[in-house]
């Protein structure tokens, strides 16, 4: 399979070439958001277009040739004078995919049943802070220690090459396996950079796997992991916490109820800096752990990552404290971005059925028993033990992939992963069966 990764090279120009640089965005910007009028307008025609077709029609309106010397839309040859072929033809997709979402939304917006409320705005149709891609050799030339970039730029009344040093690079840029294609220029008021997307062919390992890593992802502890063997074995145990990302997402929260209460009349937009903070300290969160929880998987030589089948599922807390930790539940980033880290090492995912992983005892002695003393973190068996509840569930997430597991890629949309088993599936059945059954 391949997969597509994108690194953040930052780039060093002094101001003159900033501006420079800034001036070249603000022009493909302009060029894009007229472009999408002219997308619009003929819309019937080029709407069902793809790919090359889409281009060679609307350059045809656009942009006169030898063979065709006058176009119907003059003005971009007259506003637009010398711009790039290669970075028009960026222009146009990007200004097609700029139509076709806002149509999408729109017919969206359309039917009641879709909106999130029935007084809800219809969208606006423009154009977004897009980028242009820059064509290796056309528009953007590297130096063979990718110290510096040769970047194609608009610059007094022409198109000229603009040297601009490169300050980092990321770790894919010495790989020969990937790929380096296309990059897109990156400038805002504070920072340019390019956006250097990678292309690697992966060879994912066998589904039957011999050890996987069992994740169970909890309100208190965030991951707990274990490693498991197809015979039951347990080989290593992690727990994957940050209380201090934690915190600071709460203490956002926490300024934004306390304004809540002291406004009477919330405009669009309230709150919207500690949101955006509060959001990127989740998602930072999600990435450190989940890139703990790759590295330790490969350090037991797991092939196989396997989770609770929680896609959709809404859980609901008795209180309001619970339910608050509910709402910062990373639940579903923290698989998704495992699912990025994982699959470049040529791992694979699977989901089980959450039903009674934390109910039934590894071992088999039965139920178990929740908040003992208080403490709704550990349980305690029916032959007196006292363990770990999110522990204990890996063990028996990892037994229900050994023995009714099903790769991700095989699920059927809208049912579970496996048949309701007519026994509680533990880790004690792996002890006492006679060969271990990997999924088919």
């Amino acid at each position: 399979m391949k997969i597509t990764r994108t690194e953040k090279w930052t780039l060093r120009p002094d101001a003159a070439d900033r501006q420079t640089l800034h001036d070249t965005v603000a022009l493909y910007q302009r060029y894009v958001r007229a472009l999408s009028t002219v997308c619009m307008a003929h819309w019937p025609t080029i709407g069902v277009l793809a790919g090359n077709d889409v281009i060679k029609v609307v350059e045809g309106l656009i942009h006169p040739t030898a063979k065709r010397p006058s176009a119907r839309y003059r003005y971009f040859q007259n506003r637009f004078y010398k711009f790039p072929s290669y970075l028009r033809r960026s222009a146009i997709m990007d200004a097609v995919g700029q139509v076709r979402s806002f149509l999408s939304r729109y017919d969206h917006w359309q039917t009641a049943s879709d909106r999130r409320h029935k007084n809800e705005r219809p969208p606006q149709f423009g154009v977004s802070n897009t980028f242009p891609s820059l064509y290796k050799g056309q528009c953007i030339k590297y130096t063979e220690d990718l110290s510096s970039a040769e970047i194609k730029v608009y610059k007094g009344a022409d198109w000229v090459w603009l040297r601009v040093p490169i300050k980092k690079t990321g770790k894919r840029a010495a790989d020969l396996n990937q790929k380096r294609v296309s990059p897109q220029l990156v400038v805002t008021a504070k920072k340019a950079l390019l956006a250097v997307p990678h292309e690697q062919q992966v060879t994912l390992g066998p589904k039957n796997a011999e050890v996987v890593s069992a994740v169970d992802l909890g309100v208190n502890t965030s991951i707990t992991a274990s490693i498991v063997r197809s015979d039951g074995t347990v080989l290593g145990r992690r727990f994957i916490r940050r209380p201090s990302d934690i915190d600071r997402l709460h203490k956002r929260l926490s300024m934004i109820r306390t304004a809540a209460t002291k406004t009477k009349r919330m405009s669009r937009g309230f709150a919207a800096k500690w949101y955006r903070k509060g959001f990127n300290i989740a998602k930072d969160s999600a990435h450190q752990m989940t890139r703990e929880l790759v590295e330790f998987a490969r350090s037991h030589g797991a092939t196989t990552m396997v989770f609770e089948h929680l896609k959709g599922w809404r859980p609901k807390g008795p209180c309001r404290g619970l339910r608050r930790k509910f709402h910062t539940w990373l639940h579903r980033r923290i698989v998704e971005f495992t699912e990025w880290k994982w699959r470049e090492h040529a791992g694979r995912m699977a989901f089980v059925a959450a039903r009674g992983t934390s109910k039934y005892a590894f071992d088999g002695s039965g139920e178990v028993t929740r908040s003992v003393n208080g403490n709704y973190s550990v349980c305690r068996f029916n032959n007196g033990k006292v363990y770990n509840c999110d522990l204990n569930a890996t063990y028996n997430i990892a037994a229900k992939f050994f023995l009714r597991g099903r790769e991700a890629d095989q699920l059927e949309p809208g049912r579970s992963p496996g048949s309701k088993p007519r026994i509680p599936v533990t880790l004690s059945l792996l002890w006492t069966a006679p060969a271990a059954q990997s999924p088919a």
